[in-house]
């Protein structure tokens, strides 16, 4: 990873990665990182007054990108990176690989615009654009393994697995071949 000591131009620029194709921003950029972490949060649980549960969950992390432009040359390159990821409403937002040393340091790969905040033109300091970034996670379901049951009738039969396989298995392999449910009967 370059480090800002030996390479500053590298912790300037921000470089998005999309479906749309690979451009840098003009200009100087400045990024600052609020990295993600643990978050935790509480519900009430049924019938218990004041009792609580806590869940752990995972805070995504944000990075705000702050453009300075002073040309029109550049004005016009910003404006060309913006037609390609700015988020439209009604769309889903587009996920980018967002290239920045600091980014690499935290372990963010992907994130998405979620903020664009302009400031007025100043012959001093040029034109200035903020522009937030939320970290992408993607979702992750939990997938379960469908399991051979077994039909058939007594000890040492021949028995067809659900997967169309015949199969013959003493009665204690049968049972764990098909456990009982892990739900509880309701008195």
């Amino acid at each position: 990873m370059a480090d800002p000591f030996r390479s500053p131009s590298l912790w300037e620029s921000l470089t998005l990665i999309g479906s749309k194709g690979r451009t840098v921003f003009p200009g100087k950029v400045s990024l600052s990182v609020r990295p993600g972490g643990l978050k935790e949060d509480e519900a009430p649980l049924k019938g218990q007054d004041g009792a609580t549960r806590t869940f752990l969950g995972y805070q995504d992390a944000e990075a705000t990108a702050e453009v300075q432009i002073w040309n029109a040359e550049q004005f016009n390159r910003l404006r060309k990176v913006l037609e390609l990821y700015r988020n439209r409403r009604g769309s889903k937002p587009e996920v980018l690989q967002v290239v920045h040393p600091e980014l690499a340091l935290h372990g963010i790969r992907q994130m998405y615009l979620f903020a664009l905040e302009v400031q007025p033109y100043s012959p001093v300091e040029g034109y200035r654009m903020t522009l937030n970034f939320r970290e992408w996670q993607g979702e992750t379901r939990n997938k379960t393994k469908k399991s051979s049951q077994i039909k058939g009738g007594g000890a040492g039969e021949d028995f067809t697995a659900a997967d169309g396989r015949d199969i013959a298995l003493p009665s204690a392999q049968r049972a764990l071949a098909n456990p009982p449910t892990k739900q509880a009967v309701k008195p």
